[in-house]
């Protein structure tokens, strides 16, 4: 499938370009994954991981229009500096993102579902013991990809355990 970029378009596929995405991926150590991948499987992969971030994310605002394809462009969407997102462009943190993920999903299947007995294990509160399962899988949207579109909304079902939670639950 072609890679369709029309911000707001009804048929768009992708928000960043193969070009955009080669240009992140330029300044991006350790991106054997995405340098060594035809044009083809990028292009696959950017739109696999625009489908995933629109699936995943509740982003702030509202669509501009309802005849667009994709979640972007939106109204009401405000950078961290406090300046207004024009609402007919896409910002580049959320084309960085789609390129980042991209990558990941080259590198390995991260949408594959994970089994619901994953992560923490058990937790003790006293003296404090934490066990994990070696088979947990970081959700599809990873940290390195969520870092660059927290601004702009949340992931659905935010919730999943980390050690951090299980600390704050043995606290209280």
């Amino acid at each position: 499938m072609a890679l369709i970029v029309t911000p707001g378009g009804s048929t768009s596929n992708s928000y960043a370009t193969l070009i955009e995405a080669d240009d992140y991926h330029d300044t991006r150590l350790h991106n054997t994954a995405w340098t060594s991948a035809s044009d083809a499987t990028k292009e696959a992969a950017l739109i696999w991981a625009t489908r995933t971030l629109d699936k995943n994310m509740c982003w702030n605002g509202q669509i501009a229009s309802d005849t667009q394809a994709l979640d972007w462009p939106r109204y009401g969407m405000v950078y961290k500096s406090g300046y207004f997102v024009d609402s007919d462009i896409v910002p580049q943190e959320v084309k960085d993102a789609e390129s980042e993920l991209a990558f990941l999903l080259i590198e390995d299947d991260r949408t594959t579902a994970a089994d619901p007995n994953c992560g923490v294990q058990e937790a003790k509160a006293g003296p404090l013991s934490v066990k994990f399962d070696k088979n947990d899988r970081e959700s599809s949207l990873s940290s390195s990809v969520m870092v660059l579109i927290q601004e702009f909304g949340d992931m659905y079902g935010a919730g999943k355990e980390t050690i951090s939670s299980v600390i704050q639950t043995v606290r209280v």
